[in-house]
């Protein structure tokens, strides 16, 4: 299949069936981890997942963004507590991207289903148990 490409100036599509529930961090910082769909309808392999980070203080108010691309080897997890939060804690909308054949770009559906299972046995744990 030839890879996806947009056109110039479509947005793409947010992938609800592969996206996580948002995460309120302590600190107040909200992470988001959610899957977007380009033009294509070639089918999910060319779904690009990314975290985005903010801080919630801010509410509505427009802020800048910065985008960030792990480095080999890596995933968009990776930049999480380097650069996303850090960004965020400054006033940034902190995104970052997994590139192709990483992270949760490998396969959305496994992922995604992999983390909503390591959070119910979590929620399952007994107190102080991990």
């Amino acid at each position: 299949a030839a890879l996806a490409r947009g056109r110039a100036g479509a947005a793409p599509r947010l992938m609800r069936e592969h996206c996580l529930a948002p995460e309120l961090r302590p600190d107040g910082i909200v992470v988001q981890r959610l899957m977007l769909a380009p033009e294509a309808r070639e089918g999910d392999e060319h779904a690009v997942p990314v975290i985005l980070a903010h801080d919630e203080a801010f509410g509505d108010d427009p802020r800048p963004l910065m985008c960030f691309m792990h480095g080999t080897g890596g995933d968009s997890e990776a930049l999480l507590e380097t650069q996303l939060v850090p960004f965020a804690k400054r006033g940034y909308c902190a995104l970052g991207v997994d590139a192709p054949c990483h992270g949760r770009r490998l396969d959305p559906a496994d992922a995604a289903a992999e983390e909503k299972e390591g959070d119910a046995a979590a929620a399952a744990a007994p107190s102080g148990a991990e």
